[in-house]
């Protein structure tokens, strides 16, 4: 998919705009805040692609289906045997954040400030399956809905997640408060889990380290709330059915990501007890549901 133009979809309600790549996975271009006189304000990272051209990467936030991040050992085993899962974004030696970001996805409606994308993997698999992407603008609120729906008749284990890309900038605090985290080995999979540490647990807000951060975290209660002080804005997540999310950024970089997400990284290897934890095993006709709302605000005083 890399270096394809791809059609835009503009949804705007006069306080937001965003634009929905469908067949880049589905993707979202860009979140602006409108209002602010003659200077709107970007919400996510937004990188205008060369000549219209853009990849998933580039984009300002894509889904995470039928699993989300790295998945490790080739694929996994069930209780009707093994499932090989290829890697699927070289030069990463191990597939990553599902396939439904590397696909084009179809529109289902159009209508005012919502767009509802379908992606059918009904045919081929290994997972067979039909997902549902939603992108509705309420106010000063985006609210992204992410749903996968397992078709075939064996069970198969399920995770969803969204990526989104958000500005980093001198200033910028964050606050989002998780009981534990995952280490990082030198493979970007989770190594030893413990408690959060100090740079990096979000309990009340603290700017985020410029130094290289990729890991997951758990015991989140679905709400990160993330202030600009140099641009006066702020933006408030929300989610509904993610209890984990991860944290990337790598150091000197513009950007962090913060991914909510319903299981941890390579839940389908971790060692037991916790093996497997936060995967759905879907049966036939089975739904995993993911909700998230952004909304934006001028910034005030950040406060525990």
């Amino acid at each position: 998919m890399q270096g394809m133009e791809h059609t835009h979809e503009v949804l705007e309600n006069g306080r937001l705009r965003a634009t929905v790549l469908p067949s880049c996975g589905g993707a979202l271009l860009n979140l602006t805040l409108l209002g602010r006189a003659a200077h709107p304000v970007e919400l996510l990272r937004a990188a205008p692609p060369a000549q219209g051209r853009v990849a998933p990467e580039d984009s300002a936030c894509f889904p995470l289906v039928p699993w989300s991040n790295r998945l490790s050992q080739g694929g996994f085993s069930t209780p009707t045997g093994r499932i090989r899962i290829e890697p699927n974004r070289p030069p990463e030696p191990y597939p990553i954040h599902g396939e439904g970001w590397l696909l084009p996805w179809r529109v289902m409606e159009r209508a005012g400030p919502r767009i509802v994308l379908g992606l059918d993997r009904s045919q081929g698999g290994p997972y067979l399956y039909r997902a549902r992407l939603s992108y509705t603008l309420v106010g000063i609120t985006l609210r992204m809905e992410l749903s996968v729906t397992h078709l075939d008749e064996a069970p198969m284990p399920y995770g969803l997640g969204l990526h989104p890309w958000l500005p980093f900038e001198e200033g910028m605090q964050v606050r989002a408060a998780a009981s534990g985290m995952w280490q990082e080995t030198g493979e970007h999979l989770p190594g030893a889990y413990g408690p959060v540490p100090s740079d990096v647990d979000f309990a009340t807000f603290r700017a985020v380290p410029d130094r290289w951060t990729n890991n997951a975290f758990d015991g989140w209660d679905g709400r990160a709330d993330f202030v600009w002080p140099r641009r006066q804005v702020s933006l408030a997540l929300r989610c509904r059915g993610a209890p984990y999310f991860v944290l990337y950024h790598p150091p000197g970089e513009t950007f962090i990501c913060f991914e909510p997400v319903t299981h941890p990284v390579d839940a389908f290897h971790l060692p037991p007890p916790r093996r497997g934890e936060g995967l759905r095993w879907l049966r036939h006709g089975e739904t995993l549901s993911l909700t998230c709302e952004l909304a934006a605000a001028d910034a005030g005083p950040t406060r525990a």
